[in-house]
């Protein structure tokens, strides 16, 4: 016989999660959905079902608030999943993401599905710049900068053209293989194109101001930022041009979604799970 009370108790953590979403909802009319991903857990082709399974319980044409917590992952994977938020929200909907913590690298780029974003003095998104992980001849993994190494293979060209007798500049030049250099150039295309569709299509079909290219390329800067992990707060943001509703730290709402993101934070460690997706009915766990 099934103890129910021992399950309820057990169970505690995520009825309380999810008796603050469906509060929050019934507050201020918006279906909360939330996606946490503990560190080093990126967003990937398994992510769909979840989400599949998140959306089916959101009615079409329902203005969505998605809680985004994660390092990045798989940029066809946001791909994918933003087209499914559009495809519920429709035409009358809307989109907010709601940043508490960090959403990086590919998290920023599936952020810029949003119609908006909202975010505090905690909140942190990330340059996309593509990161591409690559087997050494020893067998270890480097992670490598894909426009930092486009830019020092520019560089290098440069040096060689400029003074063709420059033989330690044509000997750095070499080390750069042409089939390395298409493929990087093809991944930035790729993550520019990604970000251009993702802010056309997000908040600029709402007649947002200024101009979508220009936030892609001020995102992937690296002249501006430094390093992949260079923090983006709402600030520099808002400076870039994205639609930013910023909120205190004192803010009701911004509370009350602090809280729901730091419920699951603390649950991912002692259940062993990677990811967790939630709404008012859904809670799934990814080990």
């Amino acid at each position: 016989m099934v103890d129910y009370g021992e399950r309820q108790a057990f169970n505690s953590g995520r009825y309380q999660r999810q008796t603050m979403v469906r509060d929050l909802q019934n507050a201020i009319g918006r279906m909360l959905l939330s996606y946490t991903a503990a560190a080093g857990a990126p967003i990937d082709r398994e992510d769909i079902l979840p989400f599949v399974d998140l959306l089916h319980h959101v009615p079409a044409g329902a203005d969505i608030d998605l809680l985004l917590h994660t390092g990045g992952g798989d940029i066809d994977a946001t791909e994918k999943i933003a087209a499914m938020l559009w495809s519920k929200i429709g035409a009358t909907g809307t989109l907010r993401v709601i940043v508490p913590d960090y959403a990086k690298s590919a998290g920023t780029l599936l952020a810029l599905a949003a119609d908006r974003f909202v975010m505090s003095d905690s909140s942190e998104l990330g340059p996309i710049d593509v990161q591409v992980v690559r087997p050494e001849p020893s067998g270890a993994m480097t992670v490598t900068a894909v426009q930092h190494h486009l830019d020092a293979f520019k560089r290098w060209h440069k040096a060689c053209t400029d003074d063709p007798s420059d033989a330690a500049a044509a000997l750095l030049f070499a080390k750069f293989e042409p089939a390395i250099i298409q493929a990087y150039e093809s991944v930035i295309k790729r993550a520019s194109q990604l970000s251009d569709k993702h802010l056309k299509e997000g908040m600029f079909r709402r007649g947002h101001a200024g101009a979508y290219t220009a936030i892609t390329a001020g995102l992937l800067d690296t002249n501006r930022w430094l390093t992949h992990s260079q923090m983006i707060g709402q600030s520099a943001a808002a400076e870039i041009g994205l639609n930013v509703d910023y909120r205190t730290g004192s803010d009701p709402e911004w509370q009350i979604w602090w809280r729901i993101h730091c419920r699951p934070r603390l649950a991912l460690d002692p259940s062993g799970a990677r990811k967790l997706f939630e709404s008012d009915p859904v809670c799934l766990q990814l080990h």
